[in-house]
C-alpha cells in the first residue's frame, strides 16, 4: 500500500507558498498519491469577491486551486477556517488586538461576522473529512463572531475590553493603497476579515468562550513583536524540496 493522501500545510508570505506547493503537488503525483489537501487554512475565498481575490495570499490559493482542478490523477480537499485564534494570527500578526490597552480594532460594520478557528479544530476537521472520504471544500470554525461579540466575550471573562473603529471599509482600502510591505499584508488580511464577503460556518460562540477561558492571561498582555509561537505537536523545519531522480540529468 502506498500513500493515500498528502496534507500540505505550508504557510508563508506572498510568493513563497505557491511555488513550494506546486512542487509538493508534483512530487505527490509522481508518487501516485490520489488525494491532496491544499495549503488553504484561511478564509473561504470561493466567492472570489474583492476582499478575497485581491488578497495576495488568497490569490495564490485561488491560482493553485485552478491548477489542481485541471488534473485527473489527483483530487483536492480545501479546508477553509477563517482566521486562527492562536496568538500568531488574530491576537498577534493581524495587528487588531492591543493586549495592554485591551482594545480590539476593526473597520466598517462591527457586526460583520467572520470565522475563527483553533489549530486543533482545524486539524480535527481535516482528519474527519479525510476519514469520511470527503473532497472538495470543507468549511470549519471554532466560532463565528463579530468584532462586537468578540469584545463582549473578552470582557465577560476578563478585564473590560473596548472596541475601536479605524474607519470605513473605504478608509481601509485607502490605507492599503498607501502602505507597503508587511503593513500592507496585515491591512489586506484585515480587509478579508472585516468586509463580510467570506462565507462563514455559522458556528456560534461557545467555541470562542472555551478558547478565551483556556487562553486566559495570555490574552491580557500585549503579544509584543510578532513571532509565530510553536504549537504542540508541530515542529518548524527549513523545507528544501529535492528534485526527483527523474529530474536529474
Amino acid at each position: 500500500a502506498g500513500v493515500d493522501v498528502v496534507v500540505c500545510a505550508l504557510r508563508g508570505m506572498p510568493g513563497e507558498v505557491l511555488p513550494l506547493q506546486m512542487r509538493v503537488l508534483e512530487l505527490s503525483r509522481a508518487a501516485k498519491v490520489p488525494r491532496f489537501v491544499a495549503a488553504d487554512f484561511l478564509p473561504d475565498y470561493t466567492p472570489a469577491l474583492p476582499s478575497l481575490a485581491e488578497h495576495p495570499m488568497l490569490a495564490e490559493r485561488i491560482e493553485f486551486r485552478k491548477h489542481l482542478g485541471t488534473l485527473d490523477d489527483i483530487v483536492g480537499l480545501h479546508v477553509h477556517i477563517g482566521c486562527l485564534l492562536e496568538m500568531d494570527e488574530l491576537f498577534g500578526f493581524m495587528g487588531v488586538w492591543d493586549g495592554q490597552r485591551r482594545q480590539f480594532s476593526h473597520w466598517g460594520d462591527p457586526d460583520a461576522r467572520f470565522d475563527v478557528t483553533t489549530v486543533a479544530d482545524a486539524a480535527s476537521a481535516t482528519a474527519d473529512a479525510l476519514f469520511s472520504g470527503s473532497m472538495g471544500d470543507v468549511r470549519v470554525a471554532t466560532a463565528t463572531v463579530s468584532s462586537r461579540e468578540l469584545v463582549d466575550e473578552l470582557s465577560r471573562q476578563g478585564p473590560a475590553a473596548t472596541l475601536c473603529c479605524g474607519g470605513t471599509l473605504g478608509d481601509l482600502e485607502a490605507a492599503i493603497s498607501s502602505s507597503s510591505g508587511l503593513d500592507r499584508i496585515r491591512l489586506q488580511c484585515q480587509r478579508s476579515l472585516f468586509a463580510g464577503e467570506a462565507p462563514t460556518a455559522n458556528s456560534g460562540l461557545q467555541g470562542l468562550r472555551r478558547f478565551i477561558n483556556t487562553a486566559g492571561p495570555e490574552l491580557w498582555g500585549s503579544p509584543g513583536p510578532w513571532t509565530s509561537p510553536g504549537q504542540p505537536g508541530l515542529v518548524q523545519v527549513d523545507l528544501k524540496l529535492e528534485a526527483a531522480d527523474s529530474d536529474r540529468s
